[in-house]
């Protein structure tokens, strides 16, 4: 993923020459594709997927990847006390929506709001354990991470889900 800057995100040689970081950065870490997503999959309108955050998106996607990776089925996660544990802090999704004719979706709130992101989760697999975004700037993920080792060891979920998410858009 670390790669020179796509064109579509800045131009290295159109750079101002008060610009000393556009000018210097050529490389980073940049996620192609983030805009797909394959809502059917999900049961997620395809209007409702338009007006969601692409976290929410990469979340859905990658959070049910790492269950299915831990040997978890999807039938046997419905219903169980699984938690969600989500750090996220970007919210970079809401101007792009705001500025943009989204704004007038019924989906426009949920889909940039970050507290929703891990309810999205619990909801599409039917998880009935706790489930909580925590945004603290850059510790959201290992803030996520604690809580979930916490409530694993209350006894407060059977199975928990610590993830991070982060796309600056």
């Amino acid at each position: 993923m670390i790669c020179e800057v796509p064109p579509d995100r800045w131009e290295l040689a159109a750079a101002a020459p008060d610009d000393a970081i556009g000018q210097r950065i050529r490389h980073g870490g940049f996620l192609r594709d983030a805009d797909l997503f394959d809502n059917a999959f999900f049961s997620v309108s395809p209007a409702e997927s338009a007006a969601m955050d692409p976290q929410q998106r990469l979340l859905l996607e990658h959070g049910y990847a790492a269950l299915l990776a831990a040997g978890l089925e999807r039938g046997a996660l419905m219903g169980g006390g699984t938690g969600v544990f989500l750090g996220i802090a970007a919210a970079d999704w809401y101007d792009i929506v705001k500025a943009s004719p989204m704004s007038r979706s019924v989906y426009a709130a949920t889909g940039s709001t970050n507290s929703v992101a891990s309810g999205r989760l619990s909801y599409v697999l039917g998880l009935h354990g706790p489930c909580v975004s925590y945004d603290t700037a850059c510790s959201a993920a290992l803030v996520a991470c604690h809580a979930a080792l916490c409530a694993l060891q209350r006894n407060e979920c059977e199975v928990a889900l610590a993830a991070g998410v982060n796309l600056m858009l």
